[in-house]
């Protein structure tokens, strides 16, 4: 049985991630088929992350009351719903909802998924596996998302609604997936007579005792600005930029992921050996490198790009940014908890998700607009500022961390 609750867990977060991770796409074939204008189409991320913000507050405690297997298979049934409107009511109107809906519905999924690991579970060591197989199932759904939207997109009329029907499988999938967390059981918990939520004011105002926690807050929205920046518009950028077909542009975007998930395993090993600090100061100005040398090195391309093996090697810079700014997140994340008493844990997480989604939303309509005002060929130079912003930001951290 424990084996199919595992199974059960991975499916959950490879389907959310390929519903999460799906922003760049549905930006990129928004443009195309609505006519969307990019600084409109930049907001897209705020629909998911701001809601999720302000559910996040009170979703543990929903979930606690009504159980984690309600909680997962009521979320999966309204994200089924909302994947079927999109075909059905083809408008950006409808994406927004989706992605409300989804943003939501993940939150109660997270808040659920973490109490259901240590419900199955037997001791510490078989949870720490489960999580990180989880966690790293997430990556790979976003790689997946990538080629599942870019295998339904008509290259060849690029303002066709072709693309909508991805979001029948998404919705099959989704309600398959709810129908085997009905089948499966759940050991039950104990429930205690009163679960509070975190209340935003007290968490920050108990943290900014700590001289060291603005620093890191800052950190995490200026990575998250960064990352989501640059991933949201990469689709759009390869293909008005380097004029990659649409579905082959999503497909190069996924590249990102793959980079992101091997820089973090590299770094991971690194920093057993080596303090995490200088790593992360050499990687950002590898990032800030390699998105100059995008600048400067645009290929010259007369025809669009329809195949792998007519793309040039400058469409693969970008990507590779990924792989040295992924470390930098959960590093931050690791360094900060481990300097915070256990009890403050779960007032710095609701924290980091506040951050990170209001960075998230700010990278995407930052990007969005100066894609918009001067053209993709510079765009992404405008990241240059908030990464030589992070880098200060990382040296104060260390700082202010020795002096505790």
């Amino acid at each position: 049985m424990q084996n199919y609750q595992k199974l059960s867990l991975i499916i959950l977060y490879i389907y959310y991630a390929m519903l999460l991770s799906s922003a760049g796409a549905v930006i990129s074939q928004s443009i195309l088929s609505f006519g969307l204008l990019k600084d409109a189409a930049s907001y897209l991320d705020g629909y998911k992350d701001i809601p999720a913000v302000i559910v996040s507050f009170f979703a543990a405690g929903i979930a606690y009351r009504f159980g984690y297997k309600l909680v997962v298979i009521a979320s999966l049934v309204l994200t089924s719903l909302a994947c079927m409107l999109m075909p059905i009511f083809p408008s950006f109107t409808t994406v927004k909802i989706l992605f409300i809906i989804v943003g939501v519905c993940f939150v109660f999924i997270k808040v659920s998924v973490y109490p259901i690991i240590g419900l199955i579970t037997n001791d510490s060591k078989q949870h720490a596996s489960l999580t990180s197989t989880v966690e790293g199932m997430f990556m790979v759904g976003v790689l997946i998302g990538a080629w599942v939207f870019a295998y339904f997109v008509d290259d060849i009329d690029q303002t066709s609604l072709k693309w909508l029907r991805v979001y029948w499988l998404l919705a099959v999938i989704g309600g398959i997936s709810s129908l085997i967390w009905m089948l499966i059981r759940i050991p039950e918990y104990e429930k205690h007579e009163k679960t509070e939520a975190v209340n935003f004011y007290t968490a920050t105002k108990g943290l900014l005792v700590y001289s060291f926690t603005i620093f890191f807050l800052l950190g995490a929205f200026v990575y998250v600005l960064i990352e989501q920046g640059l991933s949201t518009w990469l689709p759009t950028f390869n293909r008005e930029i380097l004029k990659a077909d649409p579905s082959l542009a999503i497909e190069i975007g996924s590249l990102m992921a793959g980079a992101s998930a091997s820089g973090r395993i590299l770094y991971g090993m690194i920093f057993r050996r080596i303090n995490w600090f200088l790593p992360l100061i050499v990687s950002i100005f590898m990032a800030i490198a390699l998105i100059i040398t995008s600048v400067i090195w645009l290929p010259n391309v007369t025809n669009s790009i329809s195949k792998w093996s007519q793309a040039p090697v400058q469409i693969y810079i970008l990507p590779l940014v990924g792989f040295f700014i992924a470390p930098i997140y959960p590093t931050l994340n690791s360094v900060i908890l481990s300097s915070l008493p256990k009890k403050q844990h779960a007032s710095m997480s609701a924290l980091i998700i506040v951050f990170s989604a209001i960075g998230s939303t700010t990278g995407s309509i930052i990007v969005g607009n100066v894609f918009q005002l001067i053209g993709g060929k510079f765009t992404y130079l405008v990241l240059i500022i908030p990464l030589t912003l992070l880098a200060a930001i990382l040296t104060k951290l260390k700082q202010e961390l020795q002096n505790q």
